[in-house]
């Protein structure tokens, strides 16, 4: 539904008149159909439907642990574990089939994690399986073909990244309360970054990288190119300067 003027929600779609080509679009609504061919508001959760089967609905991620995928169908798809340190190569292709590019190249998000190690800089190489349908990527361990790292991404309109992945609706949980707590807090990808720094840690954020990603693309020119990479134990946030986190990188 297109509007070309500061109309009311209520009314129905405005058609211009042959003289009116010059108006600006003010405002554009997606509506939901279901299949009663009831409309829903544009405003409410996507109601599933038989078109997303297989589709990643959302990723609950643990630092030092890995991340839990759901599936669609919900109410039928089994959820599926992927451990940092145990899973391999072989159960992602197995699990999520093949990847749809394979990448050798370094990636200057997957540095900023030395820093928060007490031993000596991980300088072990690896390759990417990246799943650009799910929003995720992979490192995997050229030695041992296990997992090392999880990238999750936001998938923000503007940032350098925009529409190569699909949006991972992404999760993080934070410790239960007590062990009878069924409901553990988490904050999602909506989330401002302030709001994710304090849930991560109380204090101060941490001192921050900054990453230009059209840096090596001549013919990419984005009014808002460059992010910032904070790290945390365990976990780095990738940000904009309107405090949107674009991506998360588990390690």
């Amino acid at each position: 539904m297109v509007r070309f003027q500061e109309d009311g929600r209520g009314e129905g779609l405005k058609v211009p008149h042959a003289g009116d080509r010059m108006q600006e679009v003010k405002r554009i609504v997606i509506s939901q159909i279901d299949l009663e061919g009831k409309t829903h508001d544009a405003l409410d959760e996507v109601n599933e439907c038989a078109a997303m089967a297989g589709d990643l609905s959302r990723a609950v991620v643990k630092v030092h642990d890995g991340a839990t995928l759901y599936f669609h169908p919900i109410t039928t798809s089994k959820p599926l574990h992927i451990r940092i340190g145990d899973t391999t190569a072989q159960d992602l292709t197995l699990d999520l089939g093949p990847p749809l590019r394979v990448h050798y190249k370094d990636d200057e998000r997957m540095k900023i994690h030395a820093a928060f190690k007490a031993k000596q800089p991980d300088s072990e190489t690896g390759y990417f399986y990246n799943y650009f349908q799910y929003g995720m990527d992979f490192l995997i361990s050229e030695t041992t073909h296990v997992v090392r790292k999880i990238v999750l991404h936001t998938n923000v309109p503007g940032s350098p990244l925009f529409q190569r992945y699909k949006r991972c609706y992404w999760e993080i949980e934070g410790h239960p309360e007590d062990d009878e707590d069924d409901t553990p807090p988490r904050k999602r990808f909506s989330d401002r970054f302030e709001t994710i720094s304090h849930f991560l840690s109380p204090r101060e954020p941490p001192p921050s990288m900054t990453l230009d990603r059209t840096a090596d693309e001549e013919h990419m020119n984005l009014p808002n190119s460059t992010t910032h990479l904070h790290g945390y134990d365990g976990i780095i946030l990738e940000t904009t300067d309107s405090s949107q986190v674009l991506s998360v990188t588990l390690f």
